[in-house]
């Protein structure tokens, strides 16, 4: 006979194979017994049998029909999807075999995807109620006999594939799919939204005016696959919908199980048989339909401990099965009966525990975790060979008593909990609100490494547990200043930044003749004497305080203006004086009026939301003549426009004060011609 094997990638997310398709062949040898690996798109299947030989042609021959055993290995970050032979969907052994016999003289193919190894979880639609189109993300409930159309949008950094009527979510992080109901205003006092999962039922009560609501918070909760939702949508005040239906050939199973060393939960086909108020040392009893009965179906169980604790050892029906990998849940295929007996052995890790406590924690009283004007959050946890852990792995995802589960880094109630093995490496981000920064960060007095990534510091973990001290101190925006025609300056923000201190530098530059020209065109009447480069940043401390060593997020635009004063060096004034601006030091310019001038500080304040070039402009100077009874003089002055604050009092001093004098000289000169007559 011949076989032809080959693969290709049906299931969406998965990358494309690096061709159509992989075909082999080769020539009948009795004595030969081959091992051919086969490479897929992110992942291995592995050829083995007796009476196969195998050349660099396209077929593999085998002629008495000797049974193949196939083995298939995904590559890292990545899990067996569907495998079809001859287009019949397969199942694989614990250890991901499979044991062929090819027909006689058949051609049959072998079809493998891989797909990235990702948490899921399912959106199941009431299928009683509801009609899903798949082509246009949309589904359609009759309540009370008035048709409720939702259009269903992407999920926010994740994504979503249809099956049918579930929808299968993948969390990459938090995820919020978007609902909106067509012509809500009409039937919003008619309508209730709620979420159950196994039985236990949540009311969306975010709908905005226009309809759209979305199931973030409710989503992030299922971290594995067939851990589901079902959305439903039913008349106003319907407070119990009961339980979700069952698949129709499940029938009911008895379950006895225990926890020997830890405490834990179970889930027979993606439904928790567990109580729903947390891990539990034992379970008895009869679980509607929950699974098959029958040996020739297959039901997947699904055993979790509780945090801190890894599985060793299940024994199911008197089925032995261990593990090796340090895990805190395991899957499991059996074939389907009446009854489970389920013993679950688990030990303790030797992970430590890392507390802190946010501003408004309230499950957390010690003082030397307490964070003041600031938060801290893990980023990330790398093992002994630098790879990133999945946070489920360090995080307790405990649920709590309102129903919510901790995020993504461990924290409940703004208080941070997270569980890492000793000589782990920990990324912690810690950002101070603003007009703070963190001048002091230590782990059990080890002090934390600042990252590239701002307000990002990697520690390694010890052998102990770990409270961080994390000291945010009070600090002012400032001004640098590097030009000869600016000494100092202050700066006031319009609104606040997201955290840290603003930074503004001032410093001459040198420009380009066509920029050079745009500044004086702008300018008009008045002429340029300074051009300076001011510039806004974010700064944040590198966890010591130190000004000199920060991190610097340049700013080109603020939301709202900012007021800036400076002080002008000695030999520049402001008698008559513009700021002309260079917008985002594009091809715009714009003159900014200066808003006061004080003459005994001698400096101007003026507003502005954007930093880039500048230049500082006054008046052309003119001449003014002043004549007396016996002689002209021409004295070079500023052209008479609107004179800044204090301005026309100095000048009429000065005038009157030159009058006085002319008069008095005058006076006395007419005095000594009549004494000398």
């Amino acid at each position: 006979m011949v076989l032809s094997v080959f693969a290709y990638l049906p299931i969406k997310n998965a990358k494309a194979a690096t061709s159509e398709g992989l075909v082999f062949s080769g020539t009948v040898n009795v004595a030969d017994t081959i091992n051919a690996t086969v490479t897929y798109a992110n992942g291995t299947v592995t050829i083995s049998g007796t009476n196969l030989s195998l050349n660099n042609t396209t077929e593999v021959c085998t002629e008495d029909q000797a049974p193949m055993t196939l083995t298939f290995t995904p590559n890292t970050g990545y899990k067996i999807g569907e495998i079809r032979i001859a287009g019949a969907l397969i199942s694989l052994s614990a250890d991901n075999k499979y044991t062929w016999t090819p027909e006689a003289n058949a051609h049959s193919g072998i079809d493998v995807s891989f797909e990235e190894d990702v948490a899921y979880t399912y959106l199941d639609f009431n299928t009683g109620t509801a009609t899903v189109d798949t082509t246009n993300n949309k589904v359609t409930y009759t309540v009370d006999g008035t048709a409720v159309e939702i259009s269903i949008s992407d999920a926010a950094g994740g994504s979503y594939t249809w099956d049918g009527q579930v929808m299968k979510i993948k969390l990459d992080k938090l995820n919020q799919i978007t609902f909106a109901i067509a012509d809500y205003s009409s039937v919003q006092e008619s309508i209730s939204v709620k979420v159950d999962k196994a039985g236990t039922m949540t009311s969306v009560n975010s709908i905005s005016g226009d309809g759209k609501f979305n199931l973030g918070g409710m989503l992030e909760e299922a971290s594995n696959a067939g851990n589901g939702y079902r959305l439903r949508v039913e008349p106003a005040g319907n407070q119990n919908p009961g339980p979700a239906p069952a698949n129709d050939d499940y029938e009911d199973i008895n379950i006895e199980a225990t926890f020997n060393g830890c405490k834990g939960e179970i889930l027979i086909n993606g439904t928790r048989i567990t109580p729903d108020t947390g891990e539990v040392e034992s379970f008895t009893g009869t679980v509607p339909q929950i699974g098959y009965t029958s040996e020739d179906e297959t039901n997947e169980i699904i055993i979790r401990t509780e945090f801190a604790y890894v599985v060793n050892r299940i024994v199911i029906n008197g089925v032995e099965y261990t593990f090796d990998d340090d895990s805190d849940e395991q899957t499991i295929e059996v074939a389907g009966a009446t009854s489970y007996n389920i013993s679950v052995f688990g030990t303790a890790d030797d992970r430590k525990t890392i507390i802190w406590a946010n501003p408004g924690a309230t499950d957390i009283d010690s003082a030397d975790a307490l964070i003041e004007h600031g938060n801290a959050r893990i980023i990330a946890v790398y093992d002994e060979n630098g790879n990133k852990l999945d946070y489920h792995e360090y995080t307790n995802q405990e649920e709590q008593p309102d129903g919510s589960r901790s995020d993504a880094y461990g924290l409940r109630n703004n208080s941070g909990w997270a569980v890492v093995k000793a000589g782990y490496k920990v990324v912690f981000e810690f950002t101070p609100e603003y007009g703070y920064q963190l001048t002091k960060v230590a782990a059990n007095e080890q002090e934390l490494e600042p990252q590239s990534t701002t307000n990002q510091y990697v520690f390694t973990m010890p052998n102990t547990h770990v409270h961080f001290a994390a000291t945010f101190t009070k600090t002012e925006d400032v001004v640098k200043t590097d030009s000869s025609s600016v000494e100092s300056g202050t700066i006031e923000l319009g609104g606040a930044l997201d955290g840290g201190s603003a930074q503004l530098t001032v410093n001459d530059v040198e420009l380009s003749s066509d920029k050079i020209a745009g500044f004086e065109s702008a300018a008009g009447d008045y002429t340029i004497s300074n051009y300076l480069d001011i510039d806004l940043y974010n700064v944040f401390y590198k966890g010591k305080n130190d000004a000199n060593d920060v991190w610097s997020n340049k700013i080109s635009e603020l939301d709202k203006e900012a007021t800036i004063t400076i002080q002008l060096a000695e030999g520049v004034t402001a008698d008559d004086i513009v700021i002309v601006h260079n917008v985002h030091d594009g091809d715009e310019y714009e003159v900014i009026e200066i808003e006061s001038y004080d003459a005994a500080t001698n400096t101007i304040t003026f507003k502005t939301k954007s930093f880039s070039n500048y230049a500082i402009a006054t008046k052309v100077k003119g001449v003014t003549t002043v004549t007396t009874p016996d002689k002209t003089t021409t004295t070079p002055t500023t052209a008479t426009t609107s004179p800044k604050t204090g301005d026309n009092m100095m000048l009429f001093v000065i005038l009157l004060s030159m009058s006085v004098l002319g008069f008095g000289i005058l006076t006395i000169s007419g005095i000594k011609k009549k004494l000398s007559k």
